[in-house]
C-alpha cells in the first residue's frame, strides 16, 4: 500500500524531473533565439524583395492583359503566370427570404437547396430523469474526484508557450 511518504517522494521525483525539463527548455530557447537572431535580418530582406517582385509582377499582368488572351496563362521560370476565371461569390441580400422563396418555387429541391440543421439542446436533456435519459440512449455521468496534480510554478508552462513552431502541448507532457 502506498503511503502518502511515498507520494511525497513520487512528487520530489516528478519536480526534479520538470527541473531538468525547465533547464533544457532554456538552452533550447536561447539557441533559437540566437539563430533568430542570426538570420531574421537576411529572411526579412529576402521577403521584401520577393514581395517588391510579386506586386510589381501582379501590376505587370494586370496592365498588360492583352498579352494574355490566348493562351491565359504561360510559364516562366516555374511560375504560371497570365490571367485566370475567378469564381464568383453567391450572396443572398435576405437568407431567410431565399429559404421561403425556395421552398414556394422549388418545392421538390428543397431538401437538396435548404440545409436543415439538427442539434441536441444539452441543457435541456440533462434536466430530464434518469429513466428519461435511458429512453433516449443518453446517460449523465456522475460527479467523482479526479486525480489532481499541477505545478505550483508555472515557469515551465511560460517557457513551452515561449516555444515557436512546437506541436508539444506542455499539458499532455506534465498534466
Amino acid at each position: 500500500m502506498t503511503t502518502l511518504a511515498d507520494i511525497e517522494i513520487k512528487t520530489r521525483l516528478y519536480d526534479a524531473a520538470r527541473q531538468r525539463l525547465i533547464k533544457s527548455l532554456s538552452k533550447y530557447n536561447a539557441a533559437v533565439a540566437a539563430v533568430k537572431e542570426e538570420h531574421l535580418p537576411t529572411i526579412k530582406a529576402a521577403l521584401d524583395d520577393a514581395q517588391q517582385f510579386h506586386e510589381g509582377l501582379v501590376d505587370d499582368v494586370d496592365s498588360n492583359r492583352h498579352l494574355f488572351k490566348k493562351p491565359k496563362t504561360r510559364v516562366f521560370h516555374g511560375f504560371k503566370v497570365g490571367l485566370q476565371k475567378k469564381k464568383g461569390a453567391l450572396n443572398f441580400a435576405d437568407p431567410e427570404k431565399t429559404i421561403e422563396l425556395i421552398k414556394k418555387h422549388f418545392p421538390r429541391k428543397k431538401k437538396e437547396l435548404i440545409n436543415t440543421v439538427e442539434k441536441l439542446v444539452k441543457g435541456t436533456i440533462e434536466k430530464l430523469t434518469g429513466k428519461e435519459l435511458k429512453s433516449i440512449g443518453a446517460t449523465l455521468d456522475k460527479d467523482t474526484d479526479a486525480v489532481y496534480i499541477k505545478s505550483t510554478d508555472k515557469e515551465v508552462d511560460k517557457i513551452m508557450s515561449a516555444m515557436v513552431g512546437t506541436d508539444v502541448d506542455i499539458k499532455d507532457i506534465l498534466l
